[in-house]
């Protein structure tokens, strides 16, 4: 498991398309919810903390895409690498 330098964990591209399918298959509220999403990873690093913490971030750029705001994103790829070595990033714009 990778983090940055503010101990935050770095979420690979699978990662994050796992934590998006599991946002619309996991039923459960409140801190339930985040704790069964991080179950749902091999990863044990992946804590529940973890999941709320990108929750937020995907909430916050959500939000930000609806002010009509670009947003980037980056993504490892691997890893080996982190995002700013080995990833690339995506920039969202609202239309």
């Amino acid at each position: 498991m990778r983090h940055d330098d503010r101990g935050v964990h770095e979420w690979t591209l699978a990662e994050n398309s796992q934590f998006e399918d599991a946002l619309v298959d996991v039923k459960a509220s409140g801190a339930a919810r985040w704790v069964a999403i991080a179950a749902q990873f091999e990863d044990v690093t992946i804590t529940a903390a973890a999941v709320e913490m990108h929750y937020m971030a995907l909430r916050d750029d959500i939000d930000a895409l609806h002010r009509g705001e670009s947003i980037t994103v980056a993504y490892r790829f691997s890893e080996a690498a982190p995002a700013t070595a080995g990833g690339t990033a995506a920039v969202a714009t609202a239309r």
